[in-house]
């Protein structure tokens, strides 16, 4: 009888344990399968966001998206309230500098996005470069680990 009593405490307490396990993790559950449903709406793998650096130190994040086409945009919220022009380009894993067009960011202006010719996978920094070739702003970008954020 003793034995019975036993084993059916460790069946009642792992149950229970079963149960509280599932009921912390539902709310994450939901929102992976969330996450699985709209990458699959857009044909995607997955999205990445890191923070924008600049002088004076983090003045917006980068989002990353890896799908076809893969795309990044950015929201920055620069000091002053002039408009800046830059030239926005991209760096691989393997060095090569990819121009991806040109942003005026600053006043109003707090946004910056377009599709990038190169999967997210390769990517390793966003820069916003300004006219006279300093780089002004920087996102360093790790899509090999898309669910960090720096």
């Amino acid at each position: 009888m003793r034995a019975v009593v036993a084993a059916a405490s460790i069946v009642l307490a792992i149950a229970a344990g079963s149960a509280g396990t599932y009921v912390a993790l539902s709310d994450d559950l939901r929102v992976a399968d969330s996450y699985r449903a709209v990458l699959a709406e857009g044909n995607g793998s997955f999205f990445v966001a890191s923070a924008v650096q600049g002088a004076t130190g983090r003045v917006g994040t980068v989002y990353g998206y890896q799908g076809s086409p893969s795309w990044s945009f950015a929201t920055v919220n620069l000091p002053g309230s002039s408009q800046q022009s830059f030239d926005v380009r991209l760096t691989t894993r393997s060095g090569q500098q990819v121009s991806v067009g040109s942003a005026t960011l600053g006043g109003t202006a707090n946004t910056w996005g377009q599709g990038i010719p190169v999967d997210l996978a390769h990517v390793t920094k966003l820069e916003f470069v300004s006219p006279d070739g300093k780089v002004s702003l920087v996102a360093y970008i790790d899509a090999t680990n898309p669910w960090s954020s720096k």
